[in-house]
């Protein structure tokens, strides 16, 4: 099986995803890439990152900004991203609605936001996967423990890399649960190791 290239949160800037690829020596002929949502808006060229994600094959689970786009919501960044689709826009629209909430792979499971802590990501709704932050105030993955998943026990989750390609995102942090061991150039060896997650700082 190819190693796994984990990448979160890319928000349309694909020269950065490049960038990413190139300094982590991405090569199709032994990784492929895993998206954890989150592939368009804010930068300048979704087009080319979704593209990109098509053309490679690549795993990826749907974002609250891929969901923004197919449920119609109004804003200046999410109509650039409409007048960057044109012609394709219905295309792509139905390439989103393809993508899952989540993705149980062998040792991880793949996902954009979190998993509400007592449930199965099966029995989380589309809201929760793509937009949990906080339970009770807490951030989520104070309170998440492998145990409380069935089957694969491992979670994978980062942010921000495309947009810092050259050094740890600010935004990713280290949780309590069992999950992928990151090099500094982002191919994963492994499974094992810490939990990764937007939602504290390291």
């Amino acid at each position: 099986m190819p190693d796994l290239l984990f990448v979160g949160d890319v928000q349309g800037c694909a020269q950065e995803l490049r960038d990413l690829l190139a300094t982590a020596g991405f090569d199709p002929g032994r990784h492929r890439l895993a998206f954890c949502g989150d592939l368009i808006n804010r930068g300048p060229d979704s087009v080319g990152v979704l593209e990109l994600a098509r053309r490679m094959d690549a795993l990826a689970v749907i974002g609250n900004h891929e969901v923004a786009l197919l449920e119609g919501r109004p804003s200046p960044t999410l109509d650039q991203v409409r007048r960057q689709l044109g012609s394709s826009l219905e295309q792509w629209i139905g390439w989103l609605r393809s993508l899952p909430t989540f993705i149980r792979g062998d040792g991880y499971i793949l996902v954009h936001a979190g998993i509400v802590p007592g449930k199965q990501p099966e029995e989380c709704t589309r809201e929760e996967l793509t937009e949990l932050r906080t339970v009770n105030g807490e951030p989520w993955f104070h309170f998440w423990r492998p145990s409380l998943l069935q089957g694969p026990r491992h979670r994978v989750r980062l942010r921000g890399t495309a947009h810092r390609p050259l050094v740890a995102p600010p935004r990713v942090g280290l949780g309590a649960c069992p999950a992928p061991l990151v090099s500094a150039r982002g191919i994963l060896r492994s499974v094992s190791g810490r939990a990764l997650s937007s939602r504290s700082h390291v």
